[in-house]
C-alpha cells in the first residue's frame, strides 16, 4: 500500500481473469522468459496473446533493459 503522498500502482486497464494449465514445461519456459524481460508471468502470457491474436495495442509494455541487475532477493536465506 502507498504511503502518504505516495501514489500506488498504475492501473493496467480493462482486464478479466482466464485459467489454462498448461504443461509444467511450458510454465518452466514461461517463467524464464518473462524473468529475462522483467515481467510478470501474468503479464507475459497476456504479451504473447496479444502477439499471436494481431491485438498488441491491448498488450502489457515491456520493461525498458537499464542494464541493471535484478537481486534474487527470493532466493536467500
Amino acid at each position: 500500500m502507498a504511503g502518504p503522498g505516495k501514489r500506488g500502482r498504475e492501473h493496467k486497464g480493462d482486464r478479466v481473469l482466464t485459467q489454462s494449465r498448461p504443461h509444467r514445461v511450458i510454465v518452466e519456459r514461461v517463467d524464464q522468459e518473462a524473468a529475462a524481460v522483467g515481467m510478470t508471468r501474468s503479464d507475459f502470457i497476456a504479451l504473447c496473446l496479444a502477439r499471436q491474436l494481431n491485438l498488441e495495442q491491448f498488450a502489457p509494455v515491456v520493461p525498458a533493459q537499464n542494464g541493471q541487475e535484478v537481486l534474487p532477493l527470493g532466493r536467500t536465506a
